[in-house]
């Protein structure tokens, strides 16, 4: 099955005897330690209920009839995370069922999925049937015994997370190239397709003709050019190596040359943005930093709202903190999405049409935690969202390793 091939690796190369359990712990993969130690192959465990393989023991049921190992499975399933139990006696049914009693030390781990939902169980069992023997007999050699299942535990939990993170790290690779495809393939075809058409225009006028190809052009530049700054921004953070000095700011100052610098983009809408400040207005802070939260803030606010549509703009500095806030009237987020508004590449349903890489946000939060800051949001579809992002006035700047 294509889960046994996912676990192959860990199986066979771990000590211990592991099952993979769906979640109605139906068996899934089994390594080849399990089937050796219960003297079974691989097609007669998979497929099949695990308590028709590991029957439960009279002597194990609690008080409501429900075993200790149905209870660990339960507890996986409904919190999500590993739980190990005491070592317990269970009788292996062999092919010719007959049983053989044995001792096992069990693990169960669960693997989760981008959703928090559990998509495997994994039981791991260590078979400690000669380590009970000895018990009676060499106390102190049982307690080695008993260290080596710890780190054996241990082991196994991380080689579980690494399989997870390793999972989570290949699926944004897959959103990233599928991402990159899209994105850069739209400026590139309209480039080309314009510089294919200027050709044509080579009369006398046949000037409009030719502006509206070349401010094409121009448009689809810029939308790569605004890419790749995103991807080098969050390679940037992710590496420590953004390069930002703090100096004193005149924030009423520096936010009004933050507009202008969006009239340019604002104005194709024929929007406004309304800028208001209260309190103090000197602050410590990175212009570079700040600049770069901002533009990506109110670009969104001008991106997502339609023509003719204010956008307000509005600071205060009191008591030590400094509060920012960019409200649009524009599409909203979906209520059910938000809650991935700062993951990378997360883009919403109703957006998928409007050009961008789903990494502004993420990058804004990431540049935010460089200066002790938060961003908060509330939205509504259709009505519009508010985004307010607060930092200590004076901000203390992480210098560069």
């Amino acid at each position: 099955m294509e889960q046994e091939v996912d676990f192959r690796v860990l199986f066979e190369t771990t000590p211990g005897l592991y099952l993979a359990l769906s979640p109605d712990l139906t068996i899934i993969a089994v390594n080849n330690a399990y089937a050796s130690a219960t003297m079974t192959k691989r097609h007669e465990i998979v497929g099949r209920y695990l308590f028709e393989v590991f029957p439960d023991n009279p002597a194990d049921l609690a008080a409501d009839g429900v075993s200790n190992l149905h209870a660990s499975l339960n507890s996986v399933l409904k919190n999500k995370t590993a739980h190990t139990m005491a070592v317990q006696k269970y009788d292996i049914r062999r092919p010719d069922g007959t049983f053989e009693e044995r001792f096992w030390s069990p693990l169960n781990t669960p693997v989760l999925n981008a959703k928090n939902e559990v998509i495997y169980i994994i039981h791991r069992v260590e078979d400690v049937t000669d380590y009970i023997r000895l018990q009676k007999e060499h106390t102190e050699k049982d307690k080695m015994a008993l260290e080596l299942e710890k780190k054996v535990r241990e082991r196994t939990i991380e080689l579980t997370n690494s399989l997870q993170r390793e999972r989570a790290m290949n699926e944004m690779k897959s959103r990233f190239v599928s991402m990159a495809s899209h994105e850069f393939r739209t400026p590139l075809a309209t480039i080309l397709s314009s510089l294919a058409l200027l050709e044509h225009y080579k009369d006398p006028g046949q000037e409009e003709n030719k502006l509206k190809h070349i401010n094409r052009i121009n448009s689809s530049v810029k939308n790569l050019t605004a890419i790749l700054n995103d991807f080098l921004s969050l390679s940037q953070l992710e590496k420590g190596g953004v390069e930002a000095e703090k100096e004193e700011i005149h924030l009423p100052a520096f936010l009004r040359t933050v507009v202008e610098e969006m009239e340019g983009m604002v104005n194709q809408k024929k929007q406004k943005i309304v800028y208001k400040h209260s309190g103090e207005d000197t602050i410590e802070n990175s212009k570079k930093i700040l600049r770069n939260v901002l533009l990506n803030l109110l670009s969104n606010a001008s991106k997502y709202s339609t023509e003719g549509k204010e956008i307000f703009l509005t600071s205060n500095v009191n008591n030590g903190s400094v509060s920012i806030t960019v409200k649009d009237s524009g599409m909203g987020i979906p209520e059910d999405e938000q809650k991935n508004l700062f993951t990378e590449f997360f883009r919403a349903r109703n957006v998928e049409n409007i050009q961008g890489t789903g990494l502004g946000l993420n990058i804004v939060k990431k540049y935010l935690e460089l200066l002790n800051g938060t961003i908060h949001f509330t939205s509504k579809l259709n009505k519009g969202t508010t985004f307010i992002i607060t930092f200590p006035r004076h901000s203390i700047i992480p210098k560069k390793a």
